[in-house]
């Protein structure tokens, strides 16, 4: 039975300082973190099929997700997570590949920044990391028409499969915002969606809104080993006050 799975976010890895960003040296250390601690790094599906089948995971669970699909993650990421040989999940937003993340125009310190392109996507899936889709144009999926909505759900998934000849099981809601009708429409493509709610994931967490952990919290190796040691809940408690606070002044900046 699942007790206490952290999933790890990332953005991107750069050094800016951004609200979004790890440097590649804090990811670096993580991932030997990791490595060298009793935790287990496990595939997001692995958790989805032990929510669903009532399974055990290995003891100390950790996974790893990316939101965007930032060339950083290509150039700095990925070479880490193969030496280590840890499965990942990077949620891609496929009309935007190779291009520029313009939804982060007013995220202060790294403003649009570049994203892997197809062939460096091709290349991390045969690389043992899964692609999930962030829709095709990373809107806010609460703000738009249901069908518009519905558009970028399902051709996301598509365009994925159709590019790396791979099934597309996973979802990430761009900005961590949905409501009702989206997560309706997300189930229909997806057997599970990311959130951006700050937690662990639990026996009763449910697959349309795993709880995920913001790595921009987590950058001082204190703070990192506490999470990996299941004592951060007192922080991660006052990481959500703090951001219910913020997203009545700007809700898309709290949820970026």
């Amino acid at each position: 039975m699942i007790v206490r799975v952290p999933i790890l976010t990332y953005h991107s890895i750069d050094g800016s300082g951004s609200v979004i960003s790890t440097s590649p040296e804090q990811f670096r250390q993580q991932m030997l973190q990791l490595q060298e601690s009793s935790c287990h790094v496990v595939s997001l599906q692995a958790i989805v099929k032990a929510l669903r089948e009532n399974r055990e995971l290995p003891e100390n669970p950790v996974a790893i997700t990316f939101d965007d699909g930032f060339e950083t993650v290509y150039s700095h990421a990925f070479p880490i997570l193969q030496a280590y040989h840890f499965p990942a999940t990077i949620f891609l937003v496929t009309s935007c590949c190779g291009q520029a993340s313009v939804w982060n125009s007013r995220t202060p310190r790294i403003g649009s920044a570049p994203l892997a392109t197809w062939q460096q996507v091709g290349e991390m899936s045969r690389g043992a990391i899964d692609i999930g889709s962030h829709t095709a144009t990373h809107p806010d999926l609460t703000r738009i028409p249901p069908d518009v909505a519905e558009e970028e759900i399902r051709t996301s998934r598509q365009i994925i499969e159709d590019r790396l000849g791979r099934e597309v099981s996973a979802f990430a809601y761009p900005f961590g915002r949905s409501n009702s009708s989206v997560r309706v429409l997300v189930a229909r493509e997806y057997d599970c969606a990311c959130s951006t709610r700050l937690g662990v994931v639990g026996a009763s967490s449910a697959l349309d809104q795993l709880q995920r952990i913001e790595m921009h919290y987590f950058s001082s190796r204190k703070r990192f080993t506490a999470l990996l040691r299941g004592r951060a809940s007192s922080y991660l408690a006052v990481r959500r006050f703090l951001r219910l606070v913020r997203s009545v002044a700007d809700p898309i900046l709290s949820s970026a």
